[in-house]
């Protein structure tokens, strides 16, 4: 049959045609605009409608079930044979309607496929968000030949095989050490493991995950100023100050003394050993606990080395047109070397949290932010009229801030808000325990966000929790944080409503806190937009 006679055939049997959007790849969230035409258990794509009608087909995909999906406003999520998942959204809900007929006609209607086998289809709880649509389990056909139905991206392949590659390796190191705990009774009783558990290097099992380990031990390097193995008192003193959580000389030698100092000084052996078990003492004193809750803050600010060494600098009287907080990079050396907190500190963390940077501290008004159209963009207050702006509702009840290496572009059009993005990064709403500081970096963790619409501009308020923060292991989602925090979601969205009053601010989604899954979503899709930012304005790039 001839490419023309081909196309001809497709597009009179066509279930349903239309435009569908899809990832390009795998969370980078630019999504693709295709033009798609479902004929039996195969969507045949195009780039375009155009291209459809010159018969320039660009790929097919075999699918064998389709569901539900909210991670994208009128979106569906598809399955192939060989289990890999498409996500998509359409540009109404009338449109994935009809979509997500068509295909699961198509597929009641499929013949069955003689050189394959039946398999109870799984992965729904874990990989839609909304379940399967139907009740029972859904059974799919595993086809033999079913790999020559899809594209094969060689470049993505390679990649993924280094990953797996790379997992392979660390799964073996971790079950090495895992052997050594063992055979040192980390096992208890009935034959159970606890937790994965790490060995010192005298020996000694702890239980911390060979991840935690490693952030430790940079933890510990940052501490030992000096490069000699060893850390003391005044070292304690300088990195807590350093990252904005400052203790006393009482609380620095008591913390010493709780981890047996050899000539008034710990390595990084004895440093562990009393952060998995000396610390639990029952009954520590005051300072020691004081010390325990900031260390523990500490930890938050360091997700990586390059975190653990950049500081703050203010110059300027607060409050005052001048005032800025500036952001260094303290070298091994001793150099420094001024950075953006925008464009330099890294987004993500290798465990998939975020960075935090922290602009307005929870119970305070003044409105700072990061200076988008300044060279190495310093905090500072905001404007209007010649006035240094503050929030005249009250005190802000959360930590706010922003995620570096993300930008909400103007000229993109959001879906779901019918506008564009309002040029600044992405806003963060913290809601953990503790107040932070102008120009704290905190590790947190996504859990929702919310669509607030701004002088006709999309401004998305992502909801998140610093990682060590007392409730982290509790809150993971949106359903948690109500769980959890009851009333929290609600008091945010009415004061972001009412903070200008007279003027009522409005949100899109009908005021729907977003779930996480949604939120991750806007994080990557802001980063790609930061990346073409930077790409076309370069690296130290104003707005």
């Amino acid at each position: 049959m001839s490419s023309e006679g081909f196309e001809s055939f497709i597009a009179q049997a066509a279930a349903v045609s239309g435009y569908l959007y899809n990832q390009t790849e795998k969370n980078s969230l630019i999504w693709k605009r295709r033009y798609c035409v479902l004929h039996d258990t195969a969507i045949f794509y195009y780039e375009s409608e155009e291209a459809h009608a010159e018969g320039s087909l660009k790929g097919k995909i075999l699918f064998n079930s389709v569901h539900d999906w909210d991670g994208k406003p009128h979106g569906f999520q598809f399955y192939t044979p060989t289990n890999k998942c498409f996500r998509v959204y359409t540009d109404s809900d009338e449109e994935r309607n009809k979509w997500m007929q068509a295909m699961q006609e198509q597929l009641n209607n499929a013949p069955d496929i003689a050189d394959g086998e039946f398999a109870p289809y799984a992965r729904h709880g874990a990989s839609s968000p909304s379940g399967s649509p139907r009740a029972a389990p859904v059974y799919r056909t595993l086809r033999s030949d079913s790999w020559r139905g899809e594209d094969v991206d060689v470049s993505n392949m390679l990649t993924e095989l280094e990953d797996l590659r790379s997992q392979v390796e660390t799964l073996r190191s971790e079950l090495v050490v895992y052997e050594k705990t063992e055979k040192r009774g980390e096992v208890r009783s009935r034959g159970t493991r606890q937790r994965r558990g790490s060995v010192l290097e005298d020996g000694t099992p702890i239980a911390l995950e060979p991840r935690e380990m490693e952030r430790m031990k940079q933890i510990f390097s940052l501490f030992d100023s000096n490069g000699n193995g060893s850390i003391n008192a005044s070292d304690l003193q300088k990195l807590h100050a350093r990252l904005g959580e400052p203790i006393t000389d009482i609380e620095a030698q008591e913390a010493l003394d709780y981890m047996n100092p050899v000539d008034g000084s710990v390595n990084f052996v004895s440093f562990m050993k009393w952060w998995n078990e000396d610390h639990k003492n029952e009954n520590p004193s005051e300072a020691m606990q004081r010390y325990q809750a900031k260390f523990k803050f500490l930890k938050a600010r360091i997700a990586n080395p390059a975190i653990g060494n950049i500081e703050t600098e203010m110059t300027g009287p607060c409050p005052s047109f001048e005032f800025r907080v500036n952001f260094v990079y303290h070298h091994r050396d001793g150099s420094k070397v001024r950075i953006s907190p925008w464009h330099d500190i890294p987004l993500y963390n290798a465990d998939g949290s975020v960075n935090f940077v922290c602009e307005i501290p929870k119970w305070s008004r003044k409105k700072f932010e990061i200076a988008t159209g300044e060279p190495f963009n310093p905090i500072k207050q905001d404007t209007k009229n010649g006035k240094l702006r503050e929030y005249g509702w009250g005190d802000m009840m959360f930590n706010y801030g922003a995620l570096p290496q993300t930008w909400e572009d103007p000229n993109h059009i959001t879906e779901g808000t019918g506008c564009g993005g309002d040029n600044d990064p992405l806003d963060v709403i913290e809601i953990g325990t503790k107040k932070w500081n102008v120009g704290s970096i905190v590790q947190v963790k996504v859990l929702g966000v919310l669509a607030l619409i701004d002088d006709n501009e999309t401004d998305w308020k992502v909801l998140c929790i610093n990682v060590e923060d007392h409730y982290a292991s509790k809150i993971h989602d949106v359903a948690d944080i109500e769980a959890h925090m009851p009333g929290c979601i609600s008091a945010i969205h009415d004061w972001l409503r009412d903070y200008k009053l007279p003027n009522i601010n409005q949100f899109a989604y009908e005021g729907k806190c977003m779930n996480r899954d949604f939120a991750e979503s806007v994080v990557a899709e802001t980063h790609e937009f930061w990346k073409l930012l930077v790409e076309e304005r370069g690296g130290q790039a104003m707005v």
